[in-house]
């Protein structure tokens, strides 16, 4: 599947996402998922079903692109078990630390254009899944969690000062869909971008000082 068609479907929930998908859509438009996961029997499922349907035209089509997303979904899933399975095994050195500091550092300067997994854990001397396990170990949360909570901060500040509209806020900090971005947005905060903007708007602000 090819990112444009995934991300709508997707993006609302990046926080709950294996971080192999969320490098996906957010890497470089070359870059592909390269993970194992194991063959469960859901998944031969559905692989069988495939290839013995006797549907045939458009019904065909139809059957076959309903099966590719129970296979997306299986494998999202195995691919969530296997990242925290893996926690409790790490262990993480003083130069480790030192690195995955280093990439909360940079996720914090620029949280819209974040690198992805392969180019940051190249860019520390890190292996992906030191960086990826270990970020959550250290810091307690998801590389990309931890950069979804960051756009949002910073798009309840632009809604704050009643300057942009939330499709605005939405692009400002990396949204392609205003949807996506207001759901994502009322799960943190429990309110829309739109509610949060008004309210915002009424309070009054502090008047200048001066004669």
């Amino acid at each position: 599947m090819s990112r444009g068609f995934l991300r709508p479907y997707v993006e609302a929930s990046l926080g709950a996402l294996p971080e192999a998908i969320v490098g996906f859509l957010k890497g470089p438009p070359k870059e592909l998922i390269l993970e194992t996961v194991p063959m469960t029997a859901s998944l031969m499922r559905a692989v069988v079903d495939i290839l013995a349907t006797k549907y045939l035209g458009r019904l065909r089509h139809t059957y076959v692109r309903a099966k590719a997303f129970e296979l997306l979904c299986e494998v999202i899933d195995a691919l969530a078990h296997e990242t925290h399975g893996s926690d409790s095994e790490l262990r993480l050195s003083w130069r480790d630390k030192r690195q995955l500091d280093q990439a909360r550092e940079i996720i914090r300067k620029d949280c819209v254009n974040v690198p992805t997994i392969n180019a940051l854990a190249r860019q520390l001397g890190l292996n992906q899944r030191k960086l990826k396990v270990g970020f959550r170990q250290l810091f307690g949360t998801p590389i990309f969690q931890y950069t979804q909570n960051l756009r949002l901060e910073k798009a309840l500040q632009l809604l704050h000062t009643g300057d942009y509209s939330v499709r605005e806020v939405a692009d400002a900090v990396g949204y392609s869909y205003s949807k996506n971005f207001t759901t994502a947005f009322k799960r943190r905060y429990g309110v829309s971008p739109k509610i949060a903007r008004k309210s915002f708007s009424r309070t009054p602000r502090p008047r200048s000082g001066g004669a």
